[in-house]
């Protein structure tokens, strides 16, 4: 579909009709929609090195760091839009917290957590990247 025909759907819904075009076009580019996303590991590694813990992670021979060893080693990126591979996940970090052997602390699941979602704006989400004014002036 192209971008004109997406806008021009979007703008007929009930919520636009009372807008000017700039409220329109802060509307849509406001960045407010939480976005699942897959977490990449070596993001997590990478994040685990600056902090200084990585290396306690890998000497570490607790049951719950041999789990999160082995699932990071078996699955390169985790796909947190998945809700059953987000709870599994989540399990793996918990336990890690759980474990005071492992120096990674509920800060750390947090930030971990953390890259597995981005904020996007209605138009990201409608795959209209850059929207303009004049393009919403048009497909009215």
């Amino acid at each position: 579909m192209n971008i004109n025909t997406v806008l021009k759907a979007e703008l007929i819904l009930p919520k636009y009709s009372s807008m000017t075009d700039i409220e329109r076009l802060d509307s849509l580019t406001d960045k407010n929609i939480s976005k699942k996303i897959s977490i990449h590991i070596i993001d997590i590694q990478q994040y685990l090195n600056m902090v200084d813990k990585i290396i306690d992670f890998e000497d570490s021979t607790s049951l719950s760091a041999r789990k999160a060893k082995r699932t990071f080693e078996l699955h390169p990126i985790i796909d947190m839009s998945n809700a059953m591979i987000e709870m599994k996940f989540k399990s793996v970090l918990s336990e890690l917290v759980s474990d005071s052997s492992v120096l990674i602390d509920s800060n750390d699941e947090s930030y971990i957590l953390s890259l597995g979602s981005e904020v996007i704006s209605r138009a990201d989400e409608l795959g209209i990247y850059n929207l303009r004014i004049g393009q919403l002036q048009e497909a009215r």
